[in-house]
This record gives C-alpha cells, structure tokens and sequence, in this order.
C-alpha cells in the first residue's frame, strides 16, 4: 500500500487546534487520535503531573493497538500521533507502530518526545519508518536550568539529538518535519532568546507555551513556578478533547482527555470491550459532553482543568480509575523537594 504523506506546519496546526464545533454529537473525529503507548516516563519534570501518577506501568497490548488503528481509519481518522502522558520511546515497538500506521493508511503520524532515548539508531528506525513529524520537548537553555526542570542532567544528549534528526534528514534525504515545543515557567523565561539564537537552526519551528494546570492535577504551578499570574476568575479554558480528539490509554480505554489522563479519572469506554465508534457516542461520553456544555463539570476532573479550579473530583467510572489521595493531588510536596534544591529560591 501507498503510504499517504501530508505536510502539516506545527504553527498552523496550533492556530487550528481550536477550531472545532462545541455539539452532544459531534462528527467523528478526521484530525487527531492520541494514543499512549507505554503509561511511564524517563524524566520528572517540575510542571508535570507525571510525579503524581499512580497508575500500574504498562505497555499496550499489540493485537488491540492494530485493531484500534485499523477501526480508526476505516472511520476517516488521518492523523495519529504516539504520545500522550508518557515518554514514547520506552516503548521498544515505536518504529513498529509507525511503520503499521502509515501502512494502514494514516496521512500524519506525528512524536512528541522528551528525546533523551531517542538515540541516533532509534531515530532513523522511526524516521525510515515513516514518522511525518518528531517533536522533542526541551524545557530550558543551558543545561543547569534544564537539569532543573527535567529532574535529569540529559541537555547536551537531548541536543545531539535533535542534531542528529536534522542531519539525517539531509543526508538520506528523508521528508519530515522537525519540531521544539518549551514550556515558559519563571525559571527558564530568562533563556528563551538563548534558546532560539542557539538552536532553532536544528528544527523547522520552536513552540514556546506558557505552563498550565496540566489535566488539573498540578494547581501549585500558578503560585510556584509560572511566570504570568494565575487565570482570573471569569477563565475558561476551552476543550477541543471533548469533540474532535480521540486518547486511547495504554490499558486500552477511550478517554476523554488523550493528553492529560493520568489516573484514569475520564474514562467514557473499554475498548478491548467495545468498538471505537460505540465508544465515541456512548452514553458516558455524551453525558460528559453534555455537562461540558451547561457549564456543570463540577465534581470531575475538567472542573479543574477549564476553569483553573482546586477543588476535590470523582472519577467518570470508578472500575476504570486508580484512586487517587485528593490530598496528594493537591499538595506541592512533588515541587517543593525540587524548589528547595534550586539555589536562592524564596517563593514568590
């Protein structure tokens, strides 16, 4: 089979992201599908929830990845990208799954990585594989801010990397795009021009974003590391998840937030269980949608996440959740032990 590329610039993407249709039953999603391939992580960093996570560590099951991919394509589905809570090259299968999704039809399948395991021979695995897009995340300018942030001494490995990348691409004249995603917090806000003077020549475009209450799990960033001031009152974030974004988890379960869902807190179906479809239009999934749009996520996950709330929550399916000690999801314990080993912190 002809595998179909398509060239999709990160800007546009992100200026798109927000361009959906807030309904009870949305269309089925053409533009993305976020899928979590291993549920663990390699680096700790501070703006993370990842620290909080209590979930089993797992890998997804095979046979049921393939089934998924093939389900989702048959329903219009182009776009893929092998990330979600979790670093993707701990999966030793990543080369696999992109070589199968780009067989099966898909247009784009895209990476997010931290890059510290994407070593030169895992790289060009994965780029001959077929990757439209690889785009490593890397949190600061020197590697002492970075040591910081990403709780490992990994900056001068990660760059190599990311050289490498773009030196592969012109040497086996390989067609992809090569992205940097950073993450402003008051620590690294100062280097953001040393960053960009040093290293935008190895990628196509650096996306700089402001840090957030990722998933409503970590609220203490807004008084400890953000370098703008908390979301007023009247704040709304909105959620495109809800509409046009399909996560599936490494256990398997549709989820309702394919990028922040570390405890299992959203999930709307059992996929080894039922199909993609009849999960996307459940009755879980619809009642969720449904208390979206009358502003009445109070109780759940969301709650904290779209209104920048600090509040206690319930999961969607207690069967399908680990519970979580609300205490520890609210605590700042994780990012004090951190803050109090960076030198001459007060607070703010």
């Amino acid at each position: 089979m002809d595998r179909k590329r398509i060239e999709i610039q990160l800007e546009e993407r992100m200026k798109t992201r927000m361009n959906f249709q807030e309904t009870l039953h949305p269309v089925f999603p053409h533009k993305e599908m976020l899928v979590e391939l291993v549920n663990g992580c390699n680096h700790k960093c501070i703006f993370c929830a990842q620290s909080k996570m209590t979930r089993k560590r797992r890998e997804i099951d095979k046979n049921l990845l393939l089934r998924i991919m093939r389900e989702a394509h048959e329903l219009g589905v182009k776009e893929i990208g092998f990330y979600s809570t979790s670093e993707p090259f701990l999966c030793k299968n990543l080369a696999m799954y992109v070589k199968e999704a780009k067989d099966t039809g898909f247009e784009y399948v895209y990476i997010t990585t931290n890059g510290a395991l994407a070593t030169p021979q895992r790289l060009k695995e994965v780029i001959d594989s077929g990757a439209d897009s690889i785009k490593f995340s890397i949190n600061a300018g020197t590697s002492e801010t970075y040591k910081f942030i990403h709780g490992y001494d990994d900056f001068d490995k990660v760059i190599s990397h990311l050289r490498f990348c773009k030196e592969y691409r012109e040497s086996a004249n390989r067609i992809f795009k090569l992205y940097v995603s950073y993450i402003i917090t008051r620590f690294n806000v100062g280097e953001i021009e040393l960053f960009k003077e040093r290293y935008s020549r190895y990628c196509d475009y650096i996306s700089f974003n402001p840090v957030f209450n990722l998933g409503g799990m970590v609220p203490e960033i807004y008084d400890r590391i953000s370098s703008t001031p908390p979301p007023g009152k009247s704040f709304k974030r909105p959620c495109h998840n809800l509409f046009d974004s399909i996560g599936i988890t490494s256990e398997g379960y549709l989820t309702a937030c394919g990028c922040a869902d570390f405890q299992g807190y959203l999930i709307v179906a059992d996929l080894n269980k039922t199909s993609l479809y009849d999960g996307w239009y459940s009755d879980k999934f619809t009642g969720l949608r449904k208390r979206y749009l009358a502003d009445s996520l109070e109780g759940l996950q969301c709650f904290n996440c779209v209104y920048a709330n600090k509040l206690p929550y319930e999961p969607l399916d207690r069967d399908y959740a680990t519970i979580i000690d609300m205490a520890d999801v609210f605590t700042a314990r994780h990012l004090n032990n951190r803050l109090n080993k960076y030198p001459g912190y007060t607070g703010m």
